[in-house]
């Protein structure tokens, strides 16, 4: 067959040089364009390879940005803890400078005003933002945090940074942790306020030898190793006649559990007994009791982590003064102890009120010519000493029509009389009633100190004949809570604190099971000790709820919690005459049943027993017992009263749209110990898991101005307050809490770093990995090209050849 120059380049050259041509495109494009392929036609797995590695980029860079921003302020927050802690320590220097007693008033007001000057500069650092954010309020970045009172208004929400494909990098201190923070390894200790002297060393004269001047006493503190009569005193030199002494003793355990009891003991008996059975009171090895320095008893938790331990006590010793015969010190409730003619110890004191309708007259056991008249007068709105000019309106704390006077005058007769009340009669009046009812000789010197109505006799037998009773009583004659009886001898059945026109509780309401504050959703019975009544539940459960409404008039609240459906019963007063003229009975209806019921008792929540109180104090109750105006009654009363629990759990009630406020309430369980309590005389909170950054500080500051060392509730004003020495521990622990936290920051903050220089590493290799598969290798593609064009070259040249020839060159 005859190869023809046709059938060649058909055959032979045209595939080849298309081919090679194609493949020298290609080369030229890859170099030109630098990329190996151009469309995903050209190699699939490539294509997709590289798409991959670009999401891989896309998302490291963007994990790069987001831990670098995040990184400039979790660096922000460390400098500003750094700040805090600085401050901090700076102020501890000043406490302990404060508490050396070696002050004047002038240098002590210096230390005061350094104080307040470094808490609002940490209030200027808790508020430090980065270009309009805030680093301590949360998730809420621009809410300002800390207001001018120390309140925390942002929330506990961490930020996160995007660290990658599902990675979340926290990046905050979120102002809820920083300055509402808790601390699960820090050990609740509380403590009484009243200082407790060595009553033998202070009255020698009477307890050890009549021979024995006044003027040899010396002020001792009380320790483990004095006795029970060294702690209540005496009334003579003769140890071996004493009467025993009853120590009324009122707690909660760690676990919530909470306990009542009378502990007797003998007067030789040694101080660090009573200490050890009170430790007993709250379970073997729970609790450490200890004695402080002024001979105030302090108790620490044993567990951790729990904020519910709580401590109240009385003590009495009956010295028959009376000449009964009889040990009246016994076996009484606190208003019983009130009423009567009893020798009575506070180891707790405050400026809380609880009231009573009778009062009774106390002598003194060391000096027998002086007496008080029990209870407490206190200016009702302010929580403040009466004095002889104060109105008795402004003190009583119930609608009092008059007060029935009756006991023994100075020459023994029994005599009675009524005193009545208007408005213009002060407490003045009432001590020259008293002055006149009783003292039949001119014997007795009325007085009022500190709200306390005292007198003193000149003459022996005027001393043993006098007895003083008091009871406020209604227009019809019947008794009525109007007076207040001595605040150290109640627990839990104190009125909420008045400010304004607004109510405080102080007991904060705190879960069982995790430590946690309660709200608004909280069930009772996740707070409760069901462990007393009957066990394991709420059901026949009575709480307490009396008070007066805006309108000025009284009522009375049972709140009975039933399994079978919880109800309200109130009694009030509808035409303002002081007399309960009036009862109803409701359902506190469910919220989500259906058919609506009344809620068992183990369900019902806060928010049910705070529409209650609302509905009780603004005077607005259901047309009928149904659901609908129930819930009517709830949205009406809620126009005008405001009732909830705030940032630590507390019972807050404000009246709305007035500048003052008639509205006075307590609440408590009716049974002792009870299931709940709301407000009390408890215990001096020294130490606690939980954090109030500000109000911690506040509380340090105030023990300076008072110049109070440690705490002294015989003090008037802000007899509360901790003292300088248990301020400085108030320091210690937020310092441990801020360093806690900015070691947190810190490791934080490393965190994102490494996470920063993971994502640039990251980066860099994936681009790497990524130009191995879609970059062009330039010297790869220019060798392919060399050899290409040499073959295409070549190709070229032997088909020139080729076309050359002709038959002449094979003759």
């Amino acid at each position: 067959m005859r190869v023809t120059n046709s059938m060649y380049y058909e055959y032979v050259f045209s595939p080849n040089k298309s081919k090679v041509g194609e493949e020298l495109y290609n080369v030229n494009k890859q170099i030109s364009s630098g990329l190996k392929i151009q469309y995903a036609k050209d190699d699939v797995s490539a294509f997709a390879d590289t798409m991959r590695l670009d999401n891989e980029i896309t998302t490291l860079d963007q994990a790069k940005d987001s831990t670098q921003s995040a990184l400039k302020m979790s660096t922000q927050s460390d400098k500003a803890l750094n700040d805090l802690q600085t401050s901090l320590d700076r102020m501890k220097v000043l406490m302990v400078d404060a508490a050396n007693g070696s002050h004047n008033d002038e240098s002590l007001y210096a230390i005061q005003k350094e104080l307040e000057g470094l808490r609002d500069h940490m209030k200027d650092i808790a508020n430090t933002s980065i270009n309009g954010q805030y680093l301590f309020s949360g998730t809420a970045l621009d809410t300002k945090p800390i207001d001018e009172n120390g309140k925390y208004h942002g929330n506990d929400q961490e930020l996160k940074a995007f660290g990658g494909s599902q990675v979340q990098i926290p990046y905050n201190i979120s102002g809820s942790e920083l300055f509402l923070g808790e601390e699960s390894r820090t050990p609740r200790k509380i403590g009484t306020n009243i200082k407790n002297l060595n009553q033998t060393k202070l009255y020698p004269d009477v307890m050890e030898d009549p021979a024995k001047s006044r003027s040899d006493a010396t002020e001792e503190y009380i320790t483990r190793d004095d006795t029970i009569r060294d702690l209540m005193g005496d009334t003579d030199d003769d140890s071996t006649n004493d009467p025993q002494s009853h120590f009324y003793v009122h707690g909660t355990k760690s676990n919530g559990e909470r306990f009542s009891k009378e502990l007797t003991f003998n007067s030789d008996q040694k101080v660090g007994e009573l200490l050890d059975a009170i430790a007993e009171l709250y379970g073997k090895d729970s609790v450490n009791v200890t004695l402080n320095q002024h001979g105030q008893i302090e108790i620490e938790d044993k567990l951790k982590g729990s904020s519910k331990l709580d401590f109240h006590m009385v003590g009495a010793v009956d010295f028959d003064l009376d000449g009964n015969g009889v040990d009246d010190a016994t076996g009484k409730t606190p208003a019983e102890l009130e009423d009567a003619n009893i020798y009575l110890k506070a180891f707790q004191n405050s400026n809380f009120s609880a009231p009573v309708s009778n009062l009774h007259s106390q002598r003194d056991p060391q000096d027998q010519d002086s007496f008080t008249i029990s209870g407490k007068m206190l200016i009702k709105d302010q929580n403040t000493p009466a004095d002889g000019t104060t109105l008795l309106s402004e003190i009583l704390y119930k609608p009092t029509s008059q007060i029935e006077l009756s006991g023994t005058d100075t020459e023994g007769n029994s005599v009675s009389n009524t005193f009545d009340i208007n408005s213009d009669t002060t407490l003045q009046d009432l001590v020259d009633a008293l002055d006149d009812t009783f003292d039949a000789d001119d014997s007795l010197s009325f007085y009022i100190k500190d709200g306390k109505i005292g007198f003193t006799s000149d003459n022996q037998t005027a001393s043993d004949n006098v007895d003083i009773g008091l009871e406020s009583q209604d227009s019809s004659g019947s008794r009525v809570d109007g007076l207040v009886m001595d605040s150290f001898l109640s627990y839990d059945t104190t009125s909420l604190q008045k400010e304004g026109t607004t109510l405080y509780g102080n007991i904060s309401q705190i879960l069982n099971s995790t430590n946690e504050y309660a709200t608004s959703k909280t069930k009772l019975s996740e707070v409760a000790d069901l462990s007393q009544g009957t066990s394991g539940t709420l059901d026949g459960t009575q709480l307490d709820i009396n008070g007066v409404n805006r309108d000025g008039n009284i009522f009375k609240v049972a709140l009975n919690l039933d399994n079978d459906g919880s109800t309200f019963t109130i009694d009030r007063d509808t035409d303002g005459d002081g007399i309960l003229d009036r009862t109803d009975t409701y359902d506190i209806f469910d919220v989500e049943g259906s058919p609506r019921a009344a809620t068992p008792a183990d369900d019902v929540t806060y928010k049910q027993l705070m529409d209650v109180i609302s509905m009780s104090t603004a005077n607005i109750l259901p047309d009928t017992n149904s659901a609908d105006d129930y819930d009517k009654a709830v949205d009406t009363s809620s126009a005008v009263m405001d009732v909830h629990l705030d940032d630590k759990a507390h019972l807050v009630i404000k009246e709305k749209n007035r500048s003052t406020s008639k509205v006075e309430l307590s609440i408590y369980d009716d049974n002792s110990p009870g299931v709940l309590s709301f407000d009390g005389n408890s215990a001096l909170e020294i130490r606690d898991p939980k954090t109030d950054f500000f109000a911690a500080i506040d509380e340090a500051i105030e023990s300076v101005k008072l110049n109070r060392e440690r705490a002294d509730g015989d003090d008037i004003e802000n007899p509360r307050n901790l003292g300088i020495q248990n301020g400085i521990q108030l320091i210690d622990d937020l310092s441990l809490h801020v360093e806690k936290l900015h070691a947190k920051i810190g490791a934080l903050s490393n965190s994102l770093e490494n996470s920063t220089q993971r994502s640039e590493l990251l980066s860099v290799s994936t681009k790497t990995l990524r130009s191995n598969v879609i970059d062009t290798d330039i010297a790869e593609a220019s060798l392919k090209l060399t050899q290409l064009t040499n073959s295409y070259q070549a190709i070229l040249s032997t088909i020139s050849r080729v076309s050359k020839l002709s038959l002449v060159n094979y003759l």
